[in-house]
């Protein structure tokens, strides 16, 4: 089931991301999703930005941030468990936003990523743009096709 977030779930969304993001800590470029705390994930949710979890077995599995500006909406920390990937929640919660930036009337959304993941972003129908190197991510977006809204059966 994808909801959206409450700020009671900051310590679950935290935890989450600590253990999702945990592959990247030896990288070369930090994770900065790994200096998150539950305080700046309840900044986060009390600002402009928004988030959706997954639940599954009781407890949330799965999370996505996102913000809009103007006609772009940008999404960040897409995070699933471990124990949990490779069973399509990262892909479900990417058409969750989707969804609502067309609900939104956006025009495109962008995200920054590793290269470890450009192949399932090239997969979903987004193109890279540039790669920023002060964060040392690639920039990808997807144009939204305003005509074509997605209808979920229930």
């Amino acid at each position: 089931m994808i909801r959206k977030a409450v700020m009671t779930d900051c310590q679950p969304i935290h935890h989450l991301i600590q253990t999702s993001f945990q592959i990247y800590r030896h990288d070369p470029v930090t994770a900065s999703a790994l200096h998150e705390t539950r305080l700046s994930i309840a900044l986060r949710l009390s600002r402009h930005e928004e988030a959706f979890v997954c639940m599954k077995d009781n407890r949330i599995v799965g999370c996505i941030f996102y913000a809009q500006n103007q006609h772009v909406c940008t999404f960040f920390r897409l995070s699933v468990d471990p124990a949990y990937q490779g069973q399509g929640i990262s892909k479900l919660l990417l058409k969750t936003v989707e969804q609502e930036a067309l609900n939104r009337s956006c025009h495109e959304l962008m995200c920054e990523t590793r290269a470890t993941n450009i192949p399932f972003y090239a997969k979903q129908g987004y193109e890279e743009v540039s790669f920023n190197t002060s964060s040392s991510l690639y920039v990808f977006k997807k144009s939204l096709n305003m005509s074509k809204k997605t209808w979920q059966c229930a």
